[in-house]
């Protein structure tokens, strides 16, 4: 932990900067676009059709996986997953 004292017109201030927070990583299956130039990728629980076309680039996607940080789309349940 870092404490650091900074002088408020005769009064002493403190501040802790506190560790940051570890975010729970996990395997995530993504469509990632075609074009190699194009940095297009979506996660697969958050797209609306079975096979989508980039959005950036309208180019074609293939599925893959990465590991990305744990992120629940409560709004919807699909079976691409």
């Amino acid at each position: 932990m870092k404490i650091t004292i900074l002088s408020n017109q005769g009064g002493l201030s403190m501040y802790a900067k506190k560790a940051p927070e570890v975010i729970e990583e996990v395997q995530t299956p993504v469509w990632t676009c075609e074009n190699e130039t194009c940095n297009g990728w979506m996660r697969v629980n958050f797209v609306f059709q079975d096979e989508p076309n980039c959005p950036l680039c309208g180019n074609t996607m293939l599925k893959e996986s990465r590991m990305l940080p744990v992120l629940v789309n409560s709004t919807k349940t699909n079976s691409y997953t």
